[in-house]
């Protein structure tokens, strides 16, 4: 996925805008990017409980279907909160598929120390 691609506004979308990006890149420190696909967003938690790096900026985009609960995406965004500290900014997008499959994209900047293998 390129970062443009997630700058394409969807009808009924939450879209990123420049800005956001900005703000998010305004950290110093390594980037790391990372998708996600899973069928049920509890997977997905799965997949993110482990991150041992501590971001100071999150852009999360959803792409999913119109009939994932709210609930399901909120413990999502509980799970991504928790791996930053109270002034990290997470940025939170859309875009409604037609599939049954969730894939997330993230994006965590300012991380500091990171040990590339």
């Amino acid at each position: 996925m390129k970062i443009t691609e997630l700058l394409k506004p969807g009808e009924n979308d939450i879209n990123l805008t420049l800005n956001d990006l900005d703000r998010v890149f305004e950290y110093e420190g390594f980037a790391y990017f990372k998708t996600l696909q899973c069928k049920q967003l509890s997977e997905c938690i799965d997949k993110i409980k482990d991150f041992k790096y501590k971001p100071k900026g999150i852009i999360v985009n959803f792409q999913t279907n119109e009939k994932v609960l709210f609930e399901a995406v909120e413990k999502f965004m509980n799970a991504i909160s928790t791996l930053g500290d109270e002034n990290t900014d997470v940025i939170f997008t859309t875009k409604t598929l037609k599939s049954k499959k969730n894939v997330i994209h993230l994006i965590f900047t300012g991380i500091e120390n990171i040990n590339v293998k």
